[in-house]
């Protein structure tokens, strides 16, 4: 046999070796390929296994939870186990609320906000529950009610009676909102249960949204919202509420702001100035300059 084709049989060989061991990759690497794709399966049937157990634990503790708060809170029995039943739809809190005495309104509207903060049922759930009580509180009003809290205070100079004749537009108001304070009191409303940093951005935008919400309707109340931040900026959310990020460094940064701000208004004039907290320093602090201090739980049945 000559050089030549001794070197074309070689060649050959050579060609025929690689083009099996491709086939062999081919084969190899399709045989990966569908058993990533049984894994990738396996995993989002595990996933979705474990968000469905995970689902019915939290609508569990969310349930008994909510019985404990609706008794605590003066709601009757029979109505505190309708919204302590881990079975329970929408349908059937609306229809206790339908027939609950109006003494315990103030209490269910507690509750739905708890519900909603928790994401307890879809938005068609939460609105059927949020249509029920607002078509109570519309019957509330249509036979003469006033509009605002039930707690029994009637003191003008008291910052819920303030709060309270504010929003039915009875007298003018200013709204000072220590906000990551507000976010730490009302975590039922913001906080997701897959949330372990706190506050998000997305519980400031929140707050935000609410209280311009809240304050839409009352062109006579102002709301300053103001959150600790490293860099000083201000942003209106509507034409009545300010949204503030302190600047600066160290904690409770937006304190300084919120007394500037109650120092400003005292020397401006201002009346009715609320200031929404939880510190007692903070608290004590703005009071000196004649604001009076409430807890931001009272924002939560109104928002």
């Amino acid at each position: 046999m000559s050089l030549a084709s001794q070197f074309r049989a070689s060649l050959e060989a050579k060609i025929a070796n690689l083009k099996a061991e491709n086939a062999a990759l081919a084969s190899e690497r399709s045989a990966l390929r569908q058993a990533l794709q049984k894994a990738e399966a396996e995993a989002r049937s595990q996933v979705r296994d474990t968000d469905s157990r995970l689902d019915t634990l939290l609508q569990t503790r969310l349930a008994s939870e909510m019985a404990q708060f609706m008794k605590r809170t003066g709601i009757a029995r029979d109505e505190a186990d309708v919204a302590g039943d881990a079975a329970t739809t929408p349908a059937r809190i609306a229809a206790a609320i339908a027939a609950c005495p109006d003494s315990s309104l103030a209490a269910w509207r507690a509750c739905l906000n708890l519900l909603a903060g928790a994401r307890a049922f879809d938005a068609t759930g939460h609105a059927t529950l949020a249509a029920a009580l607002r078509a109570r509180y519309a019957a509330l009003h249509e036979a003469g009610a006033p509009r605002g809290f039930k707690d029994g205070d009637d003191d003008p100079s008291k910052p819920r009676s303030i709060l309270r004749r504010a929003l039915g537009g009875e007298i003018p108001a200013i709204l000072l909102i220590d906000a990551h304070n507000a976010l730490f009191a009302m975590q039922c409303r913001y906080r997701l249960p897959t949330e372990h940093r706190w506050p998000t951005a997305q519980a400031r935008d929140w707050l935000v949204r609410d209280i311009a919400a809240l304050l839409a309707d009352a062109p006579n109340v102002r709301a300053y919202i103001v959150f600790d931040g490293p860099q000083r900026s201000e942003t209106p959310a509507s034409a009545n509420v300010q949204t503030i990020y302190s600047g600066g460094t160290g904690e409770h940064r937006a304190d300084g702001v919120l007394i500037d701000q109650a120092r400003f208004l005292e020397s401006a004039g201002a009346e009715n100035v609320l200031i929404f907290t939880n510190d007692g320093g903070l608290a004590g602090a703005a009071s000196r300059h004649g604001a009076r201090a409430i807890s931001p739980i009272a924002l939560l049945p109104l928002l």
